[in-house]
């Protein structure tokens, strides 16, 4: 994995090491020096050409929203955070919107304890001294139920339903025995 490299859309195959000041361990690339136009769509590459997880790294400086890279699955918790990078501490309490409406106002982060596909949407952040971050796309995924989560689930059970079928048909059979 050594051997990879990262590549921008718009951009050239070029080694980790070059890119914008950047380092290389194992297969993670850390760029250390970056500006408005490293703005793209980026991915790593193998020496045999197989291309990996396109990620669109928007660079930005000021206020920024903390938010996840992949998409959130349908009943787990989404949290946003509002950051400045010069602030101390770096995390704000700011207004949160979706799709340009107050959503949350004045608080360190927003929690969705259980997110739906009625959550997906654009999300920002604004601070009153210090500005308003880009907005960022959260994708909400649905939760798939596994055909064999629900047939363990199923033959789990069998044995337990089975014993009490059985134990019923023998109770019963003995009351029809048992003299009055």
């Amino acid at each position: 994995m050594d051997s990879e490299k990262i590549h921008r859309e718009l951009g050239g195959l070029e080694d980790c090491s070059s890119f914008y000041g950047g380092s290389q361990t194992g297969s993670t690339c850390t760029i250390n020096s970056t500006s408005t136009s490293a703005t793209g769509v980026y991915w790593c590459q193998s020496e045999s050409g197989e291309e990996y997880h396109p990620v669109n790294i928007t660079v930005h400086y000021g206020v920024i929203l903390e938010s996840p890279v992949h998409p959130v699955t349908e009943g787990e918790t989404l949290t946003l955070r509002c950051l400045h990078k010069l602030a101390s501490p770096p995390i704000l309490s700011a207004d949160f919107y979706k799709d340009g409406s107050l959503v949350q106002n004045q608080t360190t982060e927003m929690i969705i304890p259980t997110v739906s596909k009625s959550h997906e949407g654009f999300y920002n952040c604004k601070h009153t001294a210090r500005g308003e971050s880009p907005k960022s796309w959260i994708s909400v995924r649905e939760s798939q139920i596994s055909v064999l989560k629900i047939l363990t689930s199923v033959l789990a059970a069998c044995p337990y339903l089975l014993v009490t079928v059985v134990l019923i048909y023998k109770c019963c059979r003995m009351r029809s025995k048992t003299p009055e």
